[in-house]
């Protein structure tokens, strides 16, 4: 069982190091930053931007959520070619994401989609891709109703009929 039972922050934290890991040259992975002044660029900033419930449950007493996130690659235009440097980054993403796990306990990553975005007018002097992704995350802590207890010996008939440990040659 982990400390945390809502583990948002070790959610980001893998997919930032996973995503800094993967695709060399960007100078900020993370979350959107109080004054966007302060962003270093090529950069990709993450937001978790809703979800919704999974279509299962793990049956430990944890909440499964289908988790939607957007990433949005963010290249500055002072470069000629700023808006190929986005597309390709966001490209990388789009396959970054598939069969994704980030190395934690979630569902592999669903790619959605991938394109220009103009859906914040802070970014408006920079070029901007948005990729988004579904992924299965749990919330909650794990639950055992029973106390953990040292399991007994498997045993099988013996050529006489007799119980017989597997361990024990026969």
């Amino acid at each position: 069982m982990l400390d945390d039972p809502i583990p948002l922050g070790r959610v980001y934290g893998a997919i930032e190091a996973g995503i800094y890991d993967a695709i060399p040259g960007l100078a900020y992975v993370g979350t959107m930053p109080g004054h966007l002044e302060t962003i270093a660029v090529p950069a990709v900033v993450l937001e978790l931007s809703g979800f919704e419930p999974a279509d299962h449950d793990p049956g430990t007493g944890e909440v499964a959520i289908d988790a939607r996130f957007e990433a949005r690659v963010i290249v500055g235009v002072e470069n000629d070619d700023h808006l190929h440097v986005a597309a390709f980054v966001a490209a990388q993403l789009a396959v970054l994401l598939r069969i994704q796990t980030w190395g934690i306990e979630v569902e592999p990553a669903q790619f959605v989609r991938a394109e220009r975005d103009w859906s914040r007018p802070e970014l408006d002097n920079m070029a901007v891709w948005v990729v988004e992704w579904t992924q299965v995350i749990y919330l909650g802590e794990e639950e055992w109703p029973w106390p953990i207890e040292p399991g007994g010996k498997p045993m099988v008939p013996g050529p006489d009929g007799t119980p017989v440990d597997l361990g024990d040659p026969v």
